[in-house]
């Protein structure tokens, strides 16, 4: 409300400057225009003078007065005062006295807060000394007289002059500077993703148009600073893994050197115990068992060391059906011995520059983990096929074609707290069983550094789906 405040404010003094001026005029044309009845008020005044000096003469100063105050008739035309050197006077005005001591006969006066009157020196005769005024008033020699009909009518035009004014104010400047307030708190709370909007090509239509343009920049700026953060979290995680692999592959040395040569001397005892003749069934079964931990602990700390020592990739051109199948032949004892079946789906022929080993060990680990969870006489589907991928959810990877690798079983699936941490390294679940935790890691490890990555969609009863996305580098052998 400030500016059409302001707006008021400054109509109010424009108008009464204006009024006043339009009086000033009108005043001094009403003075030229009553010259002609100023004369005759003149002659009028100078009759009644003559009138006055011979009945004063003839009658002395009380015959005077008596005719002046017969004579004085405000409302029939004429207001008559008479002064004399005593004093005595039917009007006492003390600027009537000056003109008593001037040398003029005749001047129009206008005594403060009265109207203006037409006084006349009279005279008694040759050598009279006392000196006599005879005042005539008209209200036609009023110059301010034309005010006091038109004081309603100007505090009319100038209420309704603030009215027009305040409402202009409140169409065309209070309610658009509302609206804006109110859009640009909403922008601020929902992050500056509204738009401005105000009708009107106007100051605060271009103001809108600059609120946009800033928040624009904003959007922008909080943007970049969103995706330099998310770049800072990824180098910051990426010296974070690699400092642990760091630490874990000093661990598994030391441990591999100070633990390998004594598990190799249990285990090869143990065997040793379990194949000798005639020897008790019950030390036979404890020295089998003796001999199948130390093989645990020696595959832990191979897997520790495979996880740790990644060697670097050697990839060359692979057709993928026939290393999907190669897994499939590695992983068939251990299925058959469950009871599992599992099931390549027809595929067209894919080649991809690809770690041969590497690959193969990842396919091994997935499948291995399908087997073990699936009931016997389950079944896994193994699929191959491409994807055009825009948005690859690994922030390393870049967008183009993928090999995919489909992996799919009908186990028992993962709970919610499993799933999002099932490629964490030695992750166990609230109320799991210990596990080294490592197969799925290195399996993810070694995908992300092929440029890909594994994605993994299972609910408890339903099974469980594994994708594995490697860079599709080369054309040759895919379909026209």
């Amino acid at each position: 409300m400030k500016i059409t405040t302001k707006l008021i404010a400054v109509a109010t003094i424009a108008l009464a400057a204006a009024h006043l001026l339009s009086g000033a005029l009108c005043t001094s044309s009403s003075e030229r225009l009553s010259a002609a009845e100023r004369a005759a008020m003149a002659d009028a005044a100078a009759t009644l003078a003559r009138a006055v000096d011979v009945v004063w003469e003839e009658g002395g100063a009380a015959a005077a007065l008596e005719m002046v105050e017969r004579l004085d008739d405000p409302e029939g035309g004429y207001d008559l005062a008479l002064y004399d050197a005593d004093a005595r006077a039917t009007m006492s005005v003390e600027a009537f006295a000056a003109l008593a001591e001037a040398e003029a006969e005749a001047a129009i006066l206008e005594p403060e807060g009265e109207q203006g009157a037409l006084a006349l020196r009279l005279g008694v005769g040759p050598g009279d000394s006392v000196r006599k005024v005879l005042a005539v008033r008209r209200a036609t020699l009023s110059p301010g007289g034309w005010m006091s009909g038109d004081a309603g009518r100007f505090g009319l035009l100038l209420a309704l002059c603030n009215l027009a004014l305040l409402g202009a104010g409140l169409r065309w400047i209070d309610g658009p500077l509302r609206s804006l307030g109110a859009q640009l708190s909403a922008s601020a709370r929902d992050g500056g993703r509204a738009r401005i909007s105000v009708r009107g090509g106007d100051e605060i239509g271009r103001l809108a148009e600059r609120a946009n343009e800033f928040l624009d920049g904003l959007r922008q700026s909080w943007t970049d600073m969103r995706g330099e953060w998310q770049m800072r979290t990824l180098l910051f995680e990426r010296l974070r893994r690699a400092d642990r692999l760091s630490t874990m592959a000093r661990l598994a040395s030391v441990i591999a050197h100070d633990l390998g040569t004594p598990l190799n001397v249990v285990s090869g005892r143990a065997m040793m115990i379990s194949s000798t003749p005639d020897c008790a069934p019950e030390i036979v079964s404890d020295a089998r068992i003796i001999g199948e931990q130390a093989n645990n602990m020696t595959r832990l700390i191979r897997k520790t060391l495979d996880y740790a020592r990644r060697g670097e990739l050697h990839p060359a051109d692979e057709d993928m059906g026939e290393l999907i199948e190669s897994a499939i032949s590695l992983v068939t004892p251990i299925a058959e011995h469950s009871q599992v079946s599992i099931e390549f789906l027809e595929a067209p022929a894919i080649m991809a520059k690809v770690d041969e080993q590497k690959v193969l060990q990842i396919l091994t680990n997935v499948m291995i983990n399908g087997v073990q969870a699936l009931p016997e006489g389950g079944r896994m589907r193994v699929r191959l096929d491409r994807e055009l991928v825009e948005e690859p959810p690994d922030a390393r990877a870049a967008a183009g074609q993928y090999v995919r690798i489909t992996i799919e079983d009908e186990g028992v699936g993962m709970a919610p707290e499993l799933r999002e941490n099932v490629f964490e390294p030695f992750f166990q679940a609230s109320g799991g069983t210990p596990s080294s935790g490592l197969g799925l890691a290195v399996c993810y490890a070694v995908v992300r550094e092929h440029g890909g990555w594994i994605t993994v969609h299972s609910e408890l009863g339903e099974g469980s789906r594994f994708d594995v996305y490697l860079p599709n580098s080369n054309d040759e052998g895919e379909d026209a």
